[in-house]
């Protein structure tokens, strides 16, 4: 049986790195012999550059807010995606799920009328935003043939569902290292950003209650209190969550003059900028079960430190290639915060070692054999 895949996602290069994974994805695959097209929005197919297929098949679905509208486009899109991929004879669907939606279930539940296999790599197990639809979840599951989780943190949860252990499969998340342009030197990015002669602390990505960007704010507050050169640079856009609530702490604390927001989506092409302005970037999160910004700060050779969640632990040993605080502790978080400002050489070590790690153990071609495996179980 010829593997021809087709990897069938809505979101692309919608307000995210996404798009990155998605053309990993495929290259890790067709670096495995498989047949791969990617079916996305407009956007996606526009940023592919002609090197990978890409059917442009959910248009500009995001061009309205309106929920509406945004459901007719995908329903649309994902129709139209399955007859093109069907008609041109793949026989796999890859999806990606962040959610367990009503329109991901019936995106599942059309499948079914194609007579191929579905394959799911869902990225978060329970939506951090809103409560779980435990039927819709339980559905999307049964009609899956395979489903892909990052992680064995993830596998555990996902088996409170009670899914047959056999549909699972553990597929990590790579690297970015061939999707990103070198980072800015650092001279260079700071000076663009007014932040000349000052250390860099950067909290990067979509700002979500479950980030922890509070229990960030309150420890840099230890950090001001002995080293007024060192900066807090924000930068994200908020996700169901109010950046006033932010603003709020760092005037409670009198940070004003030491943190920088740029609340606002961060465009492909400054990327390079802000990472390459950091002296270490931090995530301190509440609860994840993959990070994309761990891998992203790690393929630009960037210190961490991230929060002991499972997921984190797979990858960053303390104090071997990155630093690892206590979750939701503010002292603990601090103690990390002080040490990095003091100790750039130990810090950029770390990275260096996480760099390494990260090239060699999540290599999109090895992690094409892995999901290859996935579809060659029904050989």
């Amino acid at each position: 049986m010829k593997i021809k895949v087709a990897i069938i996602d809505s979101i692309g290069s919608h307000g995210s790195s996404h798009h990155y994974y998605l053309f990993a994805q495929a290259k890790g695959l067709i670096e495995n012999k498989v047949d791969v097209t990617i079916f996305s929005n407009k956007k996606t197919y526009l940023s592919s550059l002609g090197k990978f297929k890409v059917e442009n098949t959910f248009g500009d679905i995001f061009k309205t807010k309106a929920k509406l509208a945004n459901a007719i486009y995908f329903v649309n899109g994902i129709l139209k995606s399955f007859f093109k991929a069907k008609f041109s004879s793949h026989n796999f669907f890859h999806l990606h799920l962040f959610d367990f939606n009503i329109l991901n279930f019936f995106a599942c539940f059309f499948t079914i009328f194609f007579n191929v296999r579905l394959i799911l790599t869902i990225h978060d197990i329970n939506p951090f935003s809103k409560k779980t639809n435990l039927f819709l979840k339980r559905w999307i599951l049964l009609f899956a043939d395979k489903v892909i989780v990052h992680n064995e943190f993830s596998k555990k949860e996902l088996i409170k569902d009670e899914i047959n252990l056999k549909k699972i499969s553990v597929v990590p998340h790579g690297n970015y290292l061939d999707f990103i342009k070198p980072k800015t030197n650092k001279i260079v990015a700071k000076k663009k950003f007014g932040l000349q002669n000052k250390k860099v602390i950067l909290f990067f990505g979509m700002i979500k209650e479950e980030k922890g960007l509070d229990i960030l704010i309150k420890s840099f507050y230890e950090v001001n209190q002995n080293n007024k050169d060192v900066v807090l640079l924000i930068a994200g856009k908020t996700y169901k969550s109010d950046i006033k609530k932010y603003t709020k702490i760092i005037d409670q604390l009198d940070l004003e003059n030491s943190c920088v927001i740029h609340n606002k989506f961060i465009p492909e092409d400054a990327l390079c900028d802000y990472y390459g302005c950091a002296d270490v970037i931090v995530l301190p999160y509440k609860i994840i079960f993959q990070s994309g910004v761990l891998m992203m700060s790690s393929s630009f050779n960037v210190p961490v430190i991230v929060s002991d969640l499972e997921p984190f632990l797979d990858i960053i040993e303390n104090q071997i290639n990155g630093l690892v605080f206590k979750v939701n502790d503010v002292k603990s978080l601090a103690e990390k915060l002080i040490f990095s400002v003091n100790s750039t050489e130990k810090m950029n070590s770390y990275a260096k070692n996480n760099f390494e790690k990260i090239k060699n153990q999540y290599d999109w071609t090895k992690i094409g054999k892995l999901n290859k495996d996935v579809y060659l179980y029904f050989k």
